[in-house]
């Protein structure tokens, strides 16, 4: 697996903005856990501290994996319409519903199991409705390997996680789907929605960044 680390500056708040991603789809379901692991890795080979994690989608497994590894290096989770699991939870056990959807489209390439494959119908579920932004985001879309869904994540380190601040972004239609309370007493309150689709980091940037820039 070929880690590769994209470091920019933060819109107005000066700090670095490191993005995490993994070159190959067949790595990525081989390996154990690898996006947690390149996130980890990421922190401890950077020499990274009082970092904030941002998590969409399948990035709440990984934050809040790192935030179990490593939570004295980290200021802040942020789940941007992002799973929340337990202990012993897998995407699968955190969102069945949705996964049923997306092992529906499976299919098997060298021996390894992939689904959510890209399409416009993908692209529309997720809430992606301007016909320009959803040419942008059909071109990047990926499929996902289903083991990664179906891995359980286990903690090492007991409650350690849930000492590290955290702030959930949702779009509004998630949040009736999601344990509004439980999360906003985690959150401190900060259990903020936004009126758009799934991706709306793609939908609402602008609205996005000023929530983020709150935390900063």
């Amino acid at each position: 697996m070929n880690l590769q680390l994209t470091v920019t500056p933060f819109p107005k708040a000066g700090d670095r903005q490191i993005s995490v991603s993994t070159s190959s789809e067949i790595s990525k379901a081989r390996l154990f856990h690898p996006r947690r692991r390149a996130a980890f890795s990421a922190g401890t080979y950077e020499g990274i501290t009082n970092a904030i994690l941002v998590g969409h989608s399948y990035g709440g497994m990984v934050i809040t994996g790192v935030a179990d590894r490593a939570a004295e290096r980290l200021a802040h989770l942020v789940f941007l319409d992002a799973a929340n699991p337990q202990n012993g939870q897998s995407l699968v056990d955190v969102a069945l519903e949705n996964m049923v959807y997306c092992r529906s489209t499976s299919r098997v390439i060298a021996g390894v199991e992939f689904c959510t494959w890209p399409s416009a119908d993908v692209v529309e579920v997720q809430g992606v409705k301007d016909p320009e932004d959803a040419a942008w985001v059909l071109e990047r879309l990926t499929p996902h390997p289903w083991k990664a869904n179906a891995q359980k994540l286990a903690f090492r380190n007991g409650d350690a996680a849930w000492t590290v601040p955290q702030t959930q972004i949702v779009c509004a239609a998630s949040a009736p789907r999601r344990e509004v309370e439980k999360l906003t007493a985690l959150s401190e309150g900060r259990f903020w929605t936004i009126d758009t689709g799934h991706n709306l980091m793609i939908t609402e940037p602008d609205v996005v960044t000023e929530m983020l820039l709150r935390l900063a």
